[in-house]
């Protein structure tokens, strides 16, 4: 066929093969790229609901329950944009502005009682939930 040899024939259909695994290799991680980013966008719907409980932090007279909620939100937050659990620039595009607020709020709450003779500062709490305070620093050099 086409004048040419059964080793030719062979090296050609070799080739051809390398070449359709090749092909369907790219597709599988083309698709797997675009499920792993939908799936990482599904996530934004739970983080957007942790977020829209947490209320105001009066800095004056902080509620010990609201602050360890917000802490708690803003570390999960963090967690999941620094481990790209979740797409960053969807993290940065719909969070950022209400992290900076609260971590700010935080931050300058004054010493608290959270029994057993243990007092911390809203910077003290902070400071033990180091996700939060990463992505806070990268929020504000943007």
């Amino acid at each position: 066929m086409f004048g040419l040899s059964i080793d030719e024939l062979v090296s050609i259909s070799t080739i051809l093969s390398g070449l359709t695994a090749l092909f369907a290799l790219i597709v599988a991680f083309i698709v797997f790229i675009g499920e792993r980013r939908m799936g990482q966008r599904q996530l934004i719907l739970p983080l957007w609901d942790y977020l829209i409980e947490v209320n105001e932090i009066d800095i004056t007279n902080p509620i010990l329950v609201d602050v360890i909620k917000t802490v708690n939100t803003l570390e999960l937050i963090g967690i999941c944009y620094l481990k790209a659990i979740v797409d960053k620039k969807i993290i940065e595009s719909t969070f950022m502005d209400q992290f900076v607020h609260h971590y700010e709020q935080i931050n300058k709450c004054p010493e608290m009682d959270f029994g057993a003779d243990v007092k911390k500062t809203g910077r003290e709490v902070l400071k033990e939930n180091p996700s939060a305070i990463k992505l806070y620093y990268k929020f504000k050099q943007k």
